[in-house]
């Protein structure tokens, strides 16, 4: 991958300003700190983009991650209040930065990159819901929800396709709240399913299939907190 050493300096750089912000939030003075954070993370996504000809065999939406990267520049729509509220396109990032920070000071990147994948997805979810379902992200508007729901519908499906016999909707609907990828996966999911059909590309309805499956997998066999006995999804 190219310019390694740009991207660690990226996300060292973010990581500087949302902490800062996090130190100036009880006396109102972390606005800049927020919206330089977020620009250093949309430079470090753009970074990434540079290993789009030399890694040919890594299979990545390099379009995708390009858009990605200038969501997180322009914002469709941004509330900021000083406290644990970072509304971006509609979703709260504090979560994810949060937990973001923690990983970062445990040296465990893998996780810290994860927390700020999740917060992409959110965003681009956001700002599909805006631009073309007309979603109001100020309003107390549930279109996000569609999402989940559509989640336990298909999982549900699954399961009594693949003969594990028949899964309670509500109980998976339950499961998808507690998985902060869900409303992200599934939403892509639905536009590429939706694009397929409309462009004729039956290859994009697949990797989008593959994705939904995948998904389903990790739900059923992630744990609370790594403990076996606590699976986060008992109905799986």
């Amino acid at each position: 991958m190219n310019y390694v050493e740009n991207i660690y300096t990226y996300a060292d750089n973010a990581y500087s300003n949302f902490k800062n912000y996090k130190k100036k939030a009880g006396i109102q003075e972390g606005f800049y700190d927020v919206m330089t954070g977020m620009k250093f993370v949309s430079t470090m996504v753009h970074m990434i983009t540079t290993s789009e000809k030399s890694c040919t065999h890594f299979a990545a939406e390099w379009d995708r991650i390009k858009e990605i990267a200038n969501v997180w520049n322009h914002p469709n729509d941004f509330s900021f209040d000083n406290s644990e509220t970072i509304l971006f396109n509609g979703e709260n990032l504090y979560p994810y930065i949060t937990k973001a920070l923690q990983f970062y000071e445990e040296k465990n990147y893998e996780k810290f990159g994860e927390q700020f994948g999740i917060a992409s997805e959110q965003i681009m979810m956001g700002k599909t819901l805006i631009e073309e379902f007309k979603y109001d992200p100020r309003s107390q508007d549930e279109t996000k929800l569609y999402f989940q729901r559509w989640g336990a519908e298909f999982t549900a499906g699954f399961a009594y396709g693949m003969h594990l016999g028949e899964v309670d909707v509500n109980s998976l609907y339950d499961c998808m709240a507690k998985e902060p990828r869900a409303e992200g996966v599934f939403y892509k999911a639905t536009v590429d399913l939706t694009k397929s059909m409309m462009n004729d590309d039956p290859e994009l309805g697949m990797r989008a299939l593959d994705t939904l499956v995948v998904f389903v997998l990790d739900l059923g066999s992630e744990h609370i907190g790594g403990d076996w006995r606590k699976p986060l999804c008992p109905v799986l």
